[in-house]
């Protein structure tokens, strides 16, 4: 787990900026959330930012979702968090964000 609250909205922009999710409506989610909270703190901060500069790396935008897929079930998936969970947890962050 992190250490202060600084290093967890650190991590959760990472996190963000890796799943193109609208930053402060993630970070507000992701500290309502329990289970959302504790997928994202299994990996350290460089496991983000690796992930970022890999995506950033690939030509296409087909294997950019492909990439981006795989790491939803990793991050996600391997913490029980169901991909219709993580679809209502963007449809609820886009519903925060054009309010």
């Amino acid at each position: 787990m992190l250490k202060t609250e600084k290093d967890l909205q650190v991590l959760s922009d990472k996190v963000a900026e890796l799943f193109e999710f609208p930053a402060f409506q993630f970070y507000i989610t992701m500290e309502s959330n329990e289970k959302l909270r504790n997928a994202i703190q299994k990996r350290g901060i460089s496991f983000y930012e690796d992930a970022i500069k890999r995506l950033n790396a690939l030509s296409s935008e087909e294997s950019k979702r492909y990439e981006l897929a795989k790491l939803q079930r990793v991050v996600f998936g391997e913490s029980g968090i169901s991909s219709d969970e993580v679809q209502k947890l963007c449809e609820r962050m886009d519903d925060m964000y054009y309010r």
